[in-house]
């Protein structure tokens, strides 16, 4: 009897284990505010210097119509900031993510010199769910154009999904995969890649910034990670949408704020005068979340982004 009553005891604390786990939420909601809008831009203007260096070391010649396009997809990229807090008392771990392909690979893609067609500048183009071993390769060997990794500060990479992982596009109504390259899925992977078979960094918790509205492909990805890895947290993202072409939210003024900076910045980086000149080292001093903060409230003043 004894016997019997211990069993039971053990199946119900087992199931609360579980249902603990499942418990556990990363909720995506609209995001607004100085701090929001200046978290995701110092991602997109070190994006915009990474292919300024590789433009200038290599030589690139683009004509002005795929210039343009180059101009235009680095404009729109999606771009994410990533911290996750394991449990206990161990460093945060920050990641740094875009969309799409290295960028030797997106230059390929508007070129048509690896095979696809020039001047694409959509989402539907980006790197799609199947990640080649040598397109990897590529976007690992570029760390050079970007800051230096440190143990608890990483660039996310294109990563080919392994076995056991859960992280991955899914399949839009159409059929086709054409999430695989977002910004918030690469950095899902790359989290993943340091979680799966390590419980120690398991159980601890996600915030995130996104330039765009995450979409249900990259939704249900968080979930699935959520529930297996026991993470909670918060994601925010801006409003891209707008009412009769008017923005009528916070979120969706400050997405507009965050277009016109990113704009300033990419056709400035990378103007013809700019890769001829010479090096422009757009982030040599550190970022500093407590500055950002200090002038959202109002105690330290900044010159205004655009008019």
């Amino acid at each position: 009897m004894k016997t019997s009553m211990i069993m039971q005891l053990v199946s119900i604390a087992t199931l609360a284990v579980a249902c603990g786990a499942q418990a556990q939420t990363i909720n995506i909601t609209v995001g607004s505010g100085l701090a929001n809008v200046a978290t995701v831009y110092r991602e997109s203007t070190v994006m915009a210097e990474a292919y300024r260096k590789y433009v200038q070391e290599n030589g690139t010649k683009l004509s002005g119509k795929e210039a343009r396009a180059l101009r235009g997809k680095l404009r729109g990229a999606t771009v994410a900031h990533m911290r996750y807090q394991p449990p206990g008392n161990r460093p945060e771990i920050l990641i740094h993510a875009r969309s799409g392909r290295s960028i030797e690979g997106t230059i390929e893609q508007l070129t048509g010199a690896g095979g696809g067609a020039g001047g694409g500048s959509g989402s539907s183009t980006e790197a799609g769910e199947a990640v080649s071993p040598s397109e990897q390769a590529r976007d690992v060997g570029e760390a050079r154009y970007y800051p230096a990794d440190t143990p608890t500060s990483i660039r996310a990479v294109n990563l080919e999904r392994k076995a056991g992982w859960v992280v991955q596009p899914y399949p839009g109504e159409d059929g086709r995969v054409i999430h695989g390259g977002d910004a918030e899925l690469k950095a899902l992977r790359n989290l993943e890649s340091r979680l799966a078979g390590n419980p120690a960094l398991q159980g601890g918790r996600l915030t995130g910034y996104v330039s765009k509205t995450v979409c249900e492909s990259c939704t249900r990805a968080f979930a699935d990670f959520a529930e297996t890895y026991g993470v909670s947290g918060n994601v925010y993202h801006l409003d891209e949408t707008t009412v009769n072409g008017v923005a009528v939210s916070p979120g969706q003024r400050w997405s507009g704020t965050l277009r016109r900076m990113r704009a300033a910045n990419v056709d400035t980086v990378l103007s013809d005068e700019v890769l001829e000149a010479g090096s422009m080292d757009w982030w040599s001093t550190p970022f500093e979340a407590a500055r950002v903060a200090a002038a959202e409230a109002g105690v330290l003043a900044i010159p205004a982004a655009c008019n």
